[in-house]
């Protein structure tokens, strides 16, 4: 992997990282996250594109005009160690590798969890991971075997599901290639039963489409009583080609007074980067167009 750009962001102290593929000159992004939080995050992609095609997606929108493949697990350890050495990151301070950048990670489970494996022996003691994953139609084996190895080499990779709708209609009207809500909330106890490493819930609102009342009531009786989950709502990032806007900061009080009310653990997320394309569900469209264009290979 070499340098193409780096881009700051004028919100944050968030820095996009463009990198160019050595075997195929594919343009590919990583962005570094500082929170100030006692840790360093780098938030890494798992493929150059993404088929699974959910709406609300930035990537969805050109998913059919780019170069699909997946990232091996040697660029993934050159981009990690690139912005490691560029911004000479202390090896004292806890690096997390979230791996919610472009792609789906279970679908590319081998060059991830090998990725896992070789950068936690570079960083013993100091290294924690993490990915989102929509749990794909069919990823039962994909889950267990990730969470087997996870087991086996313990690694502490934090699991998110992108739930983001609550009935199966909706769901795969906005997320058209995954598994049904009560088969993914099965395997993610299946995998917190197994690795003892945390879960949570990814729910970004939508207005008028996934914060009504009817939503209110299905997250109550989904996550009642589940005192280890935590559901955390994240600000959408809006997108033109579809008539959709964030919900509003009060709505968004009131939900998770309702959900505390009932015992459920909630958080409220501003992903950071948004003016550089490193936030939830952004891409660099103009870049990615420019250099992993079908049309231009």
């Amino acid at each position: 992997m070499r340098l193409h750009k780096k881009i700051k962001s004028k919100l944050d102290n968030s820095i996009k990282y463009i990198f160019f593929t050595e075997s195929d000159n594919l343009a590919v992004e990583a962005t570094f996250i500082d929170k100030n939080d006692g840790k360093n995050i780098i938030c890494l992609p798992t493929e150059t594109s993404c088929n699974m095609g959910c709406k609300f997606c930035h990537i969805t929108d050109i998913a059919t005009r780019v170069i699909y493949r997946q990232i091996t697990y040697k660029e993934t350890i050159q981009m990690v160690e690139f912005i490691f050495n560029d911004l000479t990151l202390s090896r004292n301070k806890m690096l997390l590798l979230s791996f919610m950048g472009c792609g789906e990670p279970l679908l590319n489970r081998y060059n991830l969890q090998t990725s896992m494996c070789k950068l936690n022996d570079l960083h013993k003691g100091n290294i924690r991971f993490a990915i989102a994953t929509s749990m794909p139609r069919n990823s039962e084996f994909l889950l267990k075997s990730f969470a087997d190895c996870v087991k086996a080499n313990e690694l502490n990779v934090k699991v998110h599901l992108s739930l983001h709708y609550t009935n199966d209609i909706d769901r795969h009207k906005w997320m058209p290639k995954v598994e049904t809500i009560n088969k993914s909330l099965e395997l993610l106890d299946y995998y917190k039963q197994v690795t003892n490493n945390a879960v949570e819930i990814h729910y970004t609102l939508i207005n008028g489409v996934n914060d009504r009342t009817e939503d209110i009531k299905n997250l109550i009786k989904f996550f009642k009583g589940r005192d280890n989950i935590c559901i955390k709502f994240i600000r959408y990032n809006t997108k033109d080609t579809i008539n959709s806007t964030e919900t509003p900061i009060e709505k968004v009080k009131l939900i998770m007074q309702n959900l505390t009310a009932k015992g459920i653990k909630t958080e409220y997320y501003v992903p950071p980067a948004r003016d550089i394309g490193g936030s939830c569900g952004q891409i660099l469209v103009d870049e990615y167009l420019k250099y992993n264009c079908l049309s231009n290979k």
